[in-house]
């Protein structure tokens, strides 16, 4: 994939930011003396009118700490886009020393929700954590999530623990917490992929440049094309694949596809999105 091909390393591998879009830190501090705002997690109730922009932790210089021998060195990496990749950036310092700590041996994944409550946004939360976690070869359910913001308890929380190791609020943290590796977390879905189904309307919700791969199992006809006339409403990029082999189809309508098919698929649809000023192709 594109993203294991542009990849950039600070600090003997402690930060590694992947296309400009999300990274993994190795060795990396979390001290939460540099942060300030409401723990998060408090019920509802107690919280009722709450200005929205109270819900997220204002971060300082030294929030995120990694050891670097060399302590100048180059820490200018950008992010394309997400609010909160910036501020953690702006937020990461480098160090010779670190001060007294927790460790935490589960790979934790830090993630920033916006629209905590809606369904559609936490579906893309999910899923853009799966891909993460997909993408670094680590089985969601052995991975924390930690939320660095502060909304409070909603009812879309409990299914964070159903589909990954369990979840934590940073603002909960009193004492610095070092972690073996953290990633941080790609923000907004630019590219949907899924099973032909009713999970596919989400398209109506995708950004203006963004692209939808379908995915048909060898029993059902690629001409339902309910999806394909979404994209084309919302002039999205759209391509379609239909599993033609009998072995990878499984009972309870479960469909094998392998890896190198998705990569492949997801290869193609970037080329298209990339391209400026061409008519796109249906």
């Amino acid at each position: 994939m594109a993203w294991s091909k542009s990849n950039t390393s600070i600090c003997n591998n402690s930060f590694t930011g992947f296309a400009h879009l999300f990274a993994i830190l190795k060795g990396v501090l979390l001290d939460p003396s540099f942060s300030a705002g409401p723990q998060g997690g408090e019920r509802i109730e107690s919280v009722l009118n709450q200005p929205e922009e109270k819900e997220f932790l204002t971060l300082k210089p030294g929030y995120f700490q990694i050891r670097c021998d060399n302590n100048t060195e180059d820490m200018k990496y950008k992010f394309q886009h997400g609010d909160h990749l910036v501020k953690w950036m702006a937020a990461l310092k480098l160090v010779s020393k670190m001060p007294e700590h927790q460790e935490v041996d589960k790979i934790t994944m830090a993630v920033t929700r916006y629209e905590y409550a809606n369904v559609y946004h936490t579906m893309t939360d999910w899923y853009n954590a799966f891909l993460m976690l997909l993408f670094f070869n680590v089985k969601s359910f052995t991975a924390n999530i930690l939320f660095i913001d502060s909304h409070p308890q909603g009812g879309l929380d409990s299914i964070w623990t159903t589909l990954f190791g369990g979840y934590g609020h940073a603002g909960q943290l009193t004492k610095p917490q070092y972690f073996k590796t953290l990633i941080w977390n790609i923000q907004g879905t630019d590219i949907l992929v899924g099973m032909h189904g009713a999970g596919l309307t989400l398209a109506l919700f995708l950004p203006k440049h963004a692209g939808l791969i379908e995915l048909y199992p060898k029993y059902w006809s690629v001409d339902n094309v309910h999806f394909k006339a979404i994209a084309r409403w919302r002039n999205l990029q759209y391509t379609q694949w239909q599993n033609m082999d009998n072995k990878m189809e499984f009972p309870d309508y479960f469909t094998y596809i392998a890896p190198s098919v998705i990569q492949n698929l997801l290869s193609n649809i970037i080329g298209l999105m990339c391209k400026p000023n061409k008519d796109k192709e249906r």
